[in-house]
């Protein structure tokens, strides 16, 4: 299973890439060429997108090991509730468990 923290960190590298071929750029206007731009964010893009769609999985294992069902397909305003509905379910189980 992919650490989420790993993932952030790479999430933040790839920013880090974005900001340094930018600079790099401006630096050296002439030699940079439209499609050599495309080609840059075409694979940033693609590898954050990959990178999303991991970390969509890890919360949608996450709520499924607490009981409930949540799709890697589910929106971002969906997905942020489920730390809340985890901890939630933790305390409902650790509550069960004193009784």
């Amino acid at each position: 299973m992919t650490d989420v923290n790993t993932m952030v960190e790479r999430l933040e590298m790839a920013c880090t890439e974005v900001a340094d071929f930018i600079h790099s750029l401006a630096a050296e206007r002439d030699e940079a060429t439209n499609e050599d731009l495309w080609r840059f964010w075409n694979t940033k893009a693609r590898e954050l997108a990959a990178d999303n769609m991991a970390l969509r999985e890890i919360i949608s294992k996450c709520a499924s090991a607490t009981g409930a069902f949540v799709s890697p397909e589910c929106s971002i305003e969906f997905m942020s509730a489920v730390p809340n509905e985890i901890s939630l379910a933790l305390r409902a189980r650790a509550a069960g468990r004193r009784e």
